[in-house]
């Protein structure tokens, strides 16, 4: 239950600031702008979505010790953070509904195969056998929960002052259980109580992984949400100062207005003077002779 609780804790956190850093990108919506937002992001998910399976692999009730082959384990970690990286620089950039769902089915086929990837890097004996509707099943829950919290989190609820924390929250616990849930679907194809050993026991532990990457990971993404947080307070800051000066601005262009027209407009209300009485006479004289 404890791996289960750090696993579920790690994947909400990693989605949360990955939306955060999403938000943080389209601010400048182009590439050249914002590939350090997408980098980070992506580097966010890969370790920890791959912490979130390690994790979850260790809740299995295993009757022998886990491990992974030395050399998987930096190429699956750096190879998940290459993986995520072309659908979160797409949301950067675009986040209209076609780049949303497009960017979806991204993320959920390589939420997909990382699984695959951690089990086939424990070297399991005599082997894990795969049942293709699992597989199956489970891809349709990755894609579909990816698209549903992106669709969240960038609607115009997630913008609105009020209903932003909420919809954040929720969009980030469907993107995190949505990890764990595809995972489980897929293990649930596989023939994983007939293992009797892993090869690689001995080269990384999975206790020995599980006890950095949950501790580590946890600590670090506390630190980073707290980043998010002091950015989006001085950002909200700004955003008012603006407002204010443009509101001056606008107020002082109205005022220096008024004093041109306010002249103008009293020369235009004076009555205009009547001729002399004198010259008024005479004319009648002449008139009538």
């Amino acid at each position: 239950m404890l791996m289960w609780f750090l696993a579920a804790i790690s994947a909400v956190m990693t989605a949360s600031i990955c939306q955060g850093w999403l938000r943080q990108a389209q601010l400048t919506p182009t590439l050249k702008k914002n590939w350090k937002a997408s980098i980070i992001g992506a580097a966010v998910l890969g370790t920890g979505f791959s912490t979130a399976v390690v994790l979850a692999l260790a809740a299995e009730a295993l009757p022998f010790p886990l491990g992974y082959r030395l050399r998987d384990v930096p190429l699956l970690w750096l190879g998940s953070m290459i993986a995520f990286w072309p659908p979160l620089a797409l949301l950067g950039c675009r986040f209209r509904w076609p780049a949303v769902i497009a960017g979806g089915v991204l993320l959920g086929i390589v939420t997909v195969l990382l699984p695959l990837g951690w089990i086939n890097a424990a070297g399991l004996r005599p082997g894990v056998t795969w049942r293709y509707e699992a597989g199956a099943a489970a891809a349709f829950t990755a894609v579909a929960g990816m698209c549903i919290a992106l669709l969240l989190t960038f609607s115009e609820s997630a913008h609105m002052s009020r209903r932003r924390p909420m919809v954040s929250l929720g969009a980030a616990l469907l993107m995190g259980l949505t990890v764990l849930a595809s995972q489980q679907m897929l293990m649930a194809g596989t023939n994983l109580p007939a293992q009797v050993g892993s090869v690689f026991r001995t080269e990384v532990p999975s206790s020995l992984l599980c006890l950095v990457m949950g501790v580590l990971v946890p600590l670090v993404w506390s630190l980073l949400l707290l980043d998010l947080r002091l950015r989006r307070q001085e950002q909200r800051r700004l955003e008012r100062r603006d407002k204010r000066a443009r509101r001056h601005l606008e107020s002082r262009a109205r005022e220096s207005q008024s004093l041109v027209t306010r002249p103008a407009q009293a020369l235009a209300d004076q009555p205009k003077p009547s001729a002399p009485a004198d010259t008024m006479a005479g004319s009648s004289a002449g008139h009538r002779g």
